[in-house]
């Protein structure tokens, strides 16, 4: 019996160890990497071109590179110049667009030549709550002087940002691995076994692992987004999330001691609730449909990628420049 038993161990731990390495060459490296604070965080120097799609199927690729500290970097080439912060979750930084057509970079770009010299830092990371922004915006205000802040508030962020409500969320990985905060201000994380287990070392650390679990839950996703889960999600606690969220930009308002941040909605999110969001904070607003509004044509097709949430090249050009438009008129109000 022990020999069976210590045969079933070798056989499982050789196959384990294969798998692991043949995930790694197959696969394409992440950009994220497991952080026992905020949950994971983009990897310092990445470098890396990944392979997108827009949503009529045009090829495209996306040269991700980080700076030392893990963030997306257009720095000016004048001195004594102020820092720019732009944090979000994937609109920020992700695998869907390189940094040459991102459209913090389009911004920087059209803000030089109207002698508007910042350097433009893009912190965040793909699935990122708002708290898990403030939490990364904390770590930075140590490296970088801020001057100015966009946040970017996706609706995904409405369902993040309550810990009971992602719960019933079908991406349970992301609601195993982040951080939250309770009414006293203090971070807890899920405390389940399987939350336990895919924090740990070993799997966090994983790719094969990574992917099992990934493919599991998106399997479970497909189940429920037949029943649009999502949106039944957030009408069921929409009210209550954006009370948590206010909470949360009243608390990076003080963080960073300025009069007044910008804040970037790049979807649609009801005005009732976007008032709750906002409530007693100074803030100047873009949100896409007003941006959009100003261009006279959009192709669609072309200006999002494939999964019909983040921008591709032409949509980020056109975003880019409507934000640094908006952005030079309403810097004088700082």
């Amino acid at each position: 019996m022990k020999k069976i038993l210590l045969n079933t161990f070798i056989i499982v731990f050789i196959f384990s160890i294969l798998a692991e390495i043949s995930a790694r060459i197959i696969r394409s490296p992440t950009l994220y990497k497991p952080d026992k604070n905020i949950g994971w965080v983009t990897k310092k120097n990445f470098r890396y071109n990944f392979k997108n799609y827009t949503q009529n199927n045009k090829k495209y690729f996306a040269n991700v590179k980080t700076n030392k500290n893990g963030y997306l970097s257009f720095i000016s080439d004048k001195k004594n110049t102020q820092n720019l912060i732009i944090l979000g979750d994937s609109h920020v930084l992700g695998s869907t667009i390189s940094n040459e057509d991102h459209w913090i970079n389009i911004m920087h770009q059209s803000l030089k030549k109207n002698e508007i010299n910042v350097n433009i830092y893009g912190l965040g990371a793909g699935g990122y709550s708002t708290f898990q922004e403030f939490l990364l915006l904390k770590d930075a205000k140590k490296k970088i002087n801020i001057d100015y802040l966009i946040l970017v508030f996706s609706k995904n962020d409405l369902v993040n940002n309550n810990f009971f409500l992602e719960k019933e969320n079908p991406h349970f990985i992301q609601n195993s691995l982040r951080p939250y905060q309770n009414k006293k201000n203090e971070i807890f994380f899920n405390e389940t076994i399987l939350s336990k287990i895919l924090r740990s070392t070993l799997i966090s650390n994983s790719y094969f692992f990574n992917f099992i679990f990934q493919k599991i839950a998106l399997i479970n996703n497909k189940k429920k987004s037949k029943q649009n889960y999502f949106n039944y999600l957030i009408k069921k606690y929409n009210i209550k999330s954006a009370k948590i969220s206010n909470k949360i930009l009243i608390q990076i308002q003080k963080e960073i001691n300025i009069d007044k941040i910008f804040i970037f909605f790049p979807e649609y999110i009801e005005e009732n609730i976007k008032k709750i969001i906002l409530n007693n904070t100074e803030y100047i607003e873009f949100n896409l449909d007003s941006l959009r509004g100003n261009t006279k044509t959009i192709n669609i097709e072309n200006f999002y990628h494939k999964d019909l949430g983040h921008f591709a090249p032409e949509g980020s050009k056109i975003i880019g420049n409507l934000i640094s438009e908006k952005f030079k008129k309403n810097i004088e109000n700082f």
